[in-house]
């Protein structure tokens, strides 16, 4: 019954993969550190397949190798959209916002198919890092400590920001996550030392 489920898994991963816009010209695979992920030095293992938040598939040699994230010993990966997942403490993580502050979401990354570069993550749940190498937490369930502490992380580089932060409402939801996202954003562009290249990712919190 495993192996039956394993194979439909990996069926419907790489179909609905296969949908969506793949980009010859990315360089995919491990990085094994994230020294390696900054030097862009990539460990290939093959043509990248598909991922979700608890596998990644390369094929190689004509055979689908389904890697495990709770196998996984390397930082993170790059599919075949140009996208970075990070590895951390068993699951698989999809960056969504680069910087001091890293942001990540655990679901499928949907580009449009008229712009690849506008994407939309239709997330359950948001998490943050402090670094890329930081300890990952969930922001939702609980908002006030996640705050507390995205704004603790901005204040010796921006005070400002950490300040419009920790001041601002955050009554409605989903609209709180978006406004800490957007917060996010600004301070990363503020103390990047290079105009920060990313994608346009849209925000849509659904738990």
């Amino acid at each position: 019954m495993k192996q039956i489920k394993l194979i439909v898994t990996i069926f419907f991963l790489l179909i609905f993969n296969g949908l969506f816009a793949q980009n010859e010209s990315v360089e995919v695979g491990f990085f094994e550190t994230y020294q390696d992920y900054q030097n862009n030095k990539v460990l290939n293992v093959g043509t990248f397949g598909a991922n979700d938040s608890n596998k990644v598939i390369f094929t190689k040699d004509g055979k689908n190798i389904m890697y495990p994230a709770t196998k996984i010993t390397y930082w993170g990966f790059r599919d075949s959209r140009g996208f970075i997942w990070r590895v951390f403490q068993g699951r698989i993580y999809g960056v969504i916002e680069h910087g001091n502050i890293v942001v990540y979401a655990r679901c499928f990354l949907k580009q449009d198919k008229k712009d690849p570069n506008e994407v939309v993550v239709d997330a359950e749940q948001v998490y943050m890092s402090n670094g890329y190498e930081g300890i990952i937490f969930g922001f939702i369930e609980n908002k006030k400590e996640a705050l507390k502490q995205i704004a603790s992380w901005m204040q010796p580089l921006n005070k400002e920001v950490s300040e419009k932060l920790a001041n601002d409402s955050y009554m409605l939801f989903p609209f709180n996550v978006n406004k800490a996202f957007n917060y996010i954003k600004e301070f990363n562009d503020s103390v990047a030392k290079e105009k920060l290249k990313r994608f346009n990712f849209k925000l849509k919190v659904t738990p």
